[in-house]
């Protein structure tokens, strides 16, 4: 059974198909019942074998439970009571949200008592361009998938003309430095006056599967970035690092 766990937890990690004697080195597998533990995934379908090549890879039975784990919505279970806990110790609004292409979806809200209201909500979609939530997840990128998400200055929508990238040489710009600092910030970009802070969850391979942000209104726009890395940065990257944890089940 570990054997079995161990393959799949391996061919989850990488981005092609490999080799039985690839499997058998980098896990240290007893050869002789490697292929017969192969044979038994490939019946069930979790393994497919393409044997042209010598190859194997995840087959649609495994599909099918990235599909269910998907609609259980982990996420939102998961990730609800720690941005409540978040919430209720900043006394600050704050989200949990995901990449769906180019665009960020909200998928939980913890909303502080007596703090302005927010346009964002449970199914709101923005442009991951213009937040600090979608920033932080675009970060993680490299740059061709950044271009693939927006080729063309159309594709980069401007609430903001003095503050929001407008072409993809800008927007790539901001995402080095996000990606440097190890968060996203944004002021006035979204709702007048309010600011966001966000900082990516990513799995094994290092993809952003999401983003945790507080949003909340600085005294002066001159103290936003200050306060944001102070006030509420050592918290967020606590709440992100628990919920990978959760995620991965560890």
């Amino acid at each position: 059974m570990n054997n079995a766990l161990n393959i799949l937890k391996y061919l989850s990690e990488r981005r092609s198909p490999v080799t039985a004697n690839m499997l058998i080195r980098s896990l240290n597998l007893p050869r002789s019942s490697t292929y017969e533990l192969l044979s038994t995934l490939s019946h069930h379908g979790f393994v497919v074998h393409f044997p042209e090549k010598h190859l194997y890879g995840l087959g649609t039975a495994a599909f099918m439970l990235g599909s269910a784990y998907s609609a259980q919505q982990p996420l939102t279970l998961l990730g609800q009571p720690l941005l409540d806990r978040l919430t209720d110790k900043l006394r600050e609004s704050s989200h949990l949200t995901v990449l769906r292409g180019s665009d960020v979806v909200y998928l939980v809200e913890a909303r502080a008592w007596n703090r302005p209201s927010l346009v964002t909500d449970v199914g709101v979609t923005l442009p991951s361009s213009v937040t600090a939530s979608g920033r932080a997840m675009l970060s993680c990128l490299s740059r061709e998938q950044v271009n693939a998400m927006f080729p063309t200055p159309q594709h980069l929508p401007v609430r903001h003309p003095n503050r929001s990238p407008r072409t993809l040489k800008q927007l790539l710009e901001t995402l080095r430095t996000d990606q440097a600092r190890g968060f996203a910030f944004e002021m006035s970009e979204v709702t007048s006056s309010l600011a966001s802070i966000a900082v990516p969850i990513v799995n094994a391979l290092g993809w952003p599967v999401a983003s945790i942000a507080v949003t909340f209104k600085p005294s002066s726009n001159e103290v936003a970035l200050d306060r944001a890395r102070e006030d509420f940065l050592p918290d967020l990257i606590a709440t992100s690092a628990e919920l990978s944890r959760r995620v991965q089940g560890r």
